[in-house]
């Protein structure tokens, strides 16, 4: 997975039962998935965009020892463009499960014993966190800039308050 996330796309050889050789090439990249593989002679390559597949898709599978089975597979409607991401028996699974949902930008999935998948979302105790606020309309500046027409009116200036002389009772006058 770092591999993937460093260099920007990860190329892997998959199991494919309808494949010639039983084997397809992966090559998956953050924006798409390519799929190559050729059937009864005839090469195929497939390219999905990843914003079609439903979301990252976590499984657990128990054996009868009792062993668990974790599984992450890169989910379509189409289960032959599914893509398996990681298969391990330990809980790190989890921890790749949420990397390559944020690596892929898609909604974090766990597969029923029906075979449905439901939606996990980011929680908080009890609140569920929705997307992101959408930005705010830039030009805040515009707002804070003078109108034109008061552009051309001066400002005022303060007039101090005038000296009272309280008590005199001299009047001067030039007449």
């Amino acid at each position: 997975m770092q591999a993937a996330l460093d260099m920007g796309s990860a190329d892997r050889d998959a199991p494919d039962g309808r494949a010639d050789g039983g084997r397809r090439k992966i090559s998956l990249r953050s924006d798409r998935v390519l799929i190559e593989r050729s059937i009864e002679g005839i090469a195929m390559h497939v390219g999905v965009p990843s914003a079609s597949y439903v979301g990252v898709a976590l499984s657990l599978e128990l054996s009868e020892s009792g062993a668990r089975q974790y599984t992450v597979t890169l989910a379509h409607r189409d289960c032959d463009l599914s893509v398996l991401l990681h298969q391990g028996n330990d809980v790190s699974a989890t921890l790749e499960w949420k990397q390559w949902a944020r690596y892929f930008s898609l909604p974090r999935l766990v597969e029923q014993h029906d075979g449905t998948f439901e939606r996990v979302g980011d929680q908080l105790g009890a609140i569920e966190l929705g997307q992101a606020a959408p930005g705010r309309r830039r030009g805040g500046w515009i707002a804070r800039r003078r109108p034109r027409f008061l552009m051309r009116r001066r400002i005022g200036k303060q007039i101090s308050a005038c000296s009272r002389f309280v008590g005199e009772r001299e009047i001067i006058s030039y007449e």
